[in-house]
């Protein structure tokens, strides 16, 4: 068998590893694993279903405000469409973003030499996931840093004639309807990159600047009303705790030689090298500065680990590459492997509904008329509309909202109270209960246990 065959055998065995390592959390669990998984999948689902945008909340039906991630929303829904797989794209569709992943890192990663590519690679596939940096194993709009921040470095470093620069705007495009906070690291790269770059080589410069002006005017009008509602505080970001050290979150084995990389890639003059040397301090800065002041402009604290982690398992490539001694490296990747696996096994995510509740949602949506409200909890209330396509009297909010939260209160205090303030559910319209306790009210019937439709 040639090089070149064994080569394709090695780069095909760590993309299934990768696919692997990202579909751990899903061995034991068939639902998605994030709130945020539910949130998208269901307005992914229901733009397919109705072939527009969205101008309800699928969730309660009220009016929608600006989806400033619709291009996410309508890349689920094209694969909603094309699969039918409803709730099990967020399932399935994170092993193979992270098989792209761990490709575009490689195409990157080469420019240092295979060695340096393949151990990226596999270092790629062990980026950690949990509920409060995200990572491969879940199918948050932040992810599509771990594939874009490779894959614009790749672009612009090799970028020859203006179809490059087309490309790269595109990109830019993509991501600032997808999920805009991505933008940031990926423009801050790209900065770098140009400003590296201006002395030497100004039309580089230019056109790299070019295509991040032209990308962000043209997506800008659906900026405005955030900042014309929120001033400010929209590109302020806070958050409620502290994500753990980085060490052991992306593993000692790897930061250890992530060290060893950076030192030796500060003895390069290469633009490229210092481009991502640079984008690691500027995102290691960052965390610093939220740790010491609790907020931050444009940055998302907790989901700057993403952009930081898929930087780093390049530099701690580069690093590990640097012994010569191939066996010894297969060594220290294999402990890497074992304690990564580790983690990733061991590592706790909530679990929104378990499979009775699936089976519940399946009968309200087979046996309720299709404008049939749905009081629940309103945390379970994020599954329901993906899974019986029904709207819910309310949902968890995202973030401190008041009224909502008072709202929900109010549901609470029903369900506690067995259900039996007929008034309540008469006034918002509700014609289904489900009641994990049950519920006592001789305006209920019970159709099922733990389901409820109101009299009349």
């Amino acid at each position: 068998m040639s090089d070149k065959k064994i080569q394709c055998l090695f780069l095909a065995a760590i993309l299934i590893f990768a696919a692997f390592v990202a579909y751990i959390p899903h061995i034991n669990y068939p639902f998605p694993l994030h709130v945020d998984e539910w949130f998208h999948i269901t307005i992914a689902d229901e733009i397919a279903r109705t072939n527009s945008f969205l101008t309800e909340d699928p969730f309660t039906g009220k009016l929608s405000s600006n989806d400033l991630e619709i291009g996410y929303h309508l890349f689920l829904a094209g694969i909603q469409k094309l699969t039918g797989l409803g709730i099990k794209i967020p399932v399935i569709l994170p092993s193979i973003l992270a098989i792209i992943s761990v490709l575009c890192v490689f195409l990157l990663a080469k420019r240092w030499g295979n060695d340096v590519a393949y151990i990226s690679a596999i270092l790629t596939a062990l980026i950690p996931s949990n509920v409060t940096i995200g990572g491969p194993s879940l199918l948050l709009p932040l992810n599509l840093s771990l594939i874009f921040i490779p894959l614009s470095l790749f672009i612009v470093y090799h970028a020859k004639n203006f179809k490059h620069y087309i490309l790269l705007f595109a990109i830019n495009v993509f991501i600032l309807f997808s999920h805009p906070l991505t933008i940031v690291p990926i423009f801050l790269l790209l900065f770098v990159y140009a400003i590296l770059n201006l002395k030497e080589d100004r039309k580089k410069s230019g056109m790299i600047f070019l295509s991040m002006i032209l990308s962000f005017l043209i997506v800008l009008p659906r900026f405005i009303p955030a900042f014309s509602s929120k001033g400010i505080g929209a590109v302020t970001y806070s958050f409620w705790g502290y994500v753990q050290m980085i060490p052991p979150l992306f593993g000692y084995v790897p930061i250890a030689f992530f060290f060893i990389g950076f030192y030796f890639l500060t003895q390069s003059k290469r633009k490229e090298d210092w481009t991502i040397l640079i984008g690691v301090i500027i995102f290691l800065l960052v965390i610093l500065f939220y740790i010491n002041t609790g907020w931050l402009l444009l940055f998302s604290y907790h989901r700057t680990y993403m952009p930081l982690f898929i930087l780093m398992v390049m530099v701690a490539g580069y690093g590990l590459s640097k012994i010569k001694i191939k066996p010894v490296i297969a060594i220290i990747l294999l402990i890497a492997i074992a304690l990564s696996l580790q983690q990733h096994f061991s590592e706790q995510y909530y679990h929104v509904i378990d499979e009775r509740e699936y089976q519940d949602f399946l009968w309200i949506r087979d046996n309720t008329q299709k404008d049939a409200i749905v009081l629940l909890d309103p945390w379970k209330a994020r599954a329901l509309p993906a899974i019986a396509e029904r709207k819910v009297l309310s949902v968890t909010p995202f973030g401190p909202n008041t009224d909502i939260l008072d709202f929900n209160k109010e549901i609470t205090n029903f369900l506690d109270s067995n259900c039996s303030d007929t008034q309540f559910l008469r006034q918002y319209n509700v014609s289904v209960v489900y009641s994990e306790n049950g519920c006592k009210n001789e305006d209920l019937i019970k159709v099922r246990e733990r389901i409820y439709t109101i009299k009349g």
